[in-house]
């Protein structure tokens, strides 16, 4: 199973091994901490603790709210803040939320960063303040967890007690690896080229989640798959170097002369970006430019373009016109807004 005694070292050694290593990766030397963080390593019991700005290293969780009455149940309010801060039940959250919880807790992280839960959900002022800084929130965490089979909150991340079968064989000399002969049915995989069947992959506040993370743990059925700027790792094959990909991950810090590219100034990134966000489905309209603020603000910060409201400002009266619906339909405005390209 991919949570077994033996992944769960690999996967922190994995972790640690990208954070000292890699060159386009965050060392998690920098940074500060959410206004909160989720203390869960009480047993049974869980607390909020006030940061006070002080570094924490922390995971934090990336998931599909769906339509949940638990969720709606289960966020911190004016109310509940205060008892929240002494104690408070481990059950009383979402399954998906609890079993992030248990996932942070073996790999012995002691504070975890959820939305609903870190930020005080009906003050107006507070919301706003923290939307605003999330994205770097999740780029200050140790690692992004992504329960891919987690259709919304309730649904629990559903991994596999059982163990399905899998197979390495002795590669052609020319790969320089062996292969991998697994079991591909019932969401086993969730490699970074098996995402695009899973509704994670297409929410809106996920997107910035994805391209803002430092790195992500994606779990599903039968196997783990830690993914960053410079390749994927995974419970089956091991480490697979990739080419990095700007639409994939946003730049976190400068990259070393050799690898800069034709495209870190490039344009057509952010039309790309831009692209990929409006087909994606938010569950309320009105949240359509927080939830993007996270990546403008931060190609604007490492590529020195501005941006305006969604728009290009070096290129702003060309965007004014460029820019149509994929369907030429009337919008439909219960999936979030239309599709638009370049």
């Amino acid at each position: 199973m991919p949570l077994s005694e033996g992944n769960v070292a690999k996967i922190r050694k994995a972790i640690k091994g990208c954070t000292r290593r890699h060159r386009l990766c965050p060392d998690m030397e920098e940074g500060v901490s959410p206004l909160r963080l989720l203390n869960v390593m009480h047993e049974n019991s869980i607390k909020l603790e006030d940061t006070n700005g002080a570094k924490r290293a922390y995971a934090a969780l990336s998931y599909c709210w769906g339509d949940s009455e638990a969720m709606e149940v289960s966020k911190t309010t004016s109310k509940n803040l205060e008892s929240r801060r002494l104690n408070f039940s481990i059950n009383s959250l979402p399954q998906t939320l609890q079993d992030a919880i248990l996932v942070a807790r073996l790999l012995n992280v002691r504070y975890v960063w959820i939305d609903a839960i870190c930020i005080v959900q009906d003050d107006a002022k507070e919301f706003i303040q923290e939307s605003q800084k999330m994205m770097e929130y999740y780029g200050n965490a140790i690692f992004t967890i992504v329960p891919l089979l987690s259709r919304s909150a309730d649904d629990g991340m559903r991994l596999g007690s059982d163990t399905p079968f899998s197979s390495k064989l002795r590669g052609p000399r020319i790969l320089a690896r062996d292969l991998v002969l697994a079991d591909m049915s019932q969401d086993y995989w969730c490699g970074p080229e098996n995402l695009s069947k899973f509704a994670w992959s297409y929410r809106g506040w996920t997107y910035q989640e994805k391209l803002n993370s430092s790195r992500i743990l994606f779990l599903c059925r039968g196997a783990t798959a830690l993914v960053c700027r410079e390749g994927a790792w995974d419970t089956l094959r091991g480490w697979i170097p990739n080419k990095w990909d700007p639409t994939s991950f946003l730049p976190i810090k400068k990259l070393p002369a050799e690898a800069d590219g034709d495209w870190v100034a490039s344009y057509q990134t952010w039309c790309q970006i831009v692209t990929n966000y409006t087909e994606r489905k938010l569950s309320d309209p009105r949240d359509r430019f927080f939830a993007f603020s996270g990546i403008a603000k931060a190609y604007s910060e490492f590529f020195g373009r501005s941006t305006l409201v969604g728009l290009h400002q070096a290129r702003i009266m060309e965007e004014l016109v460029s820019w149509g619906p994929i369907s030429w339909g009337p919008p439909d405005y219960e999936s979030g807004f239309p599709s638009w390209t370049w």
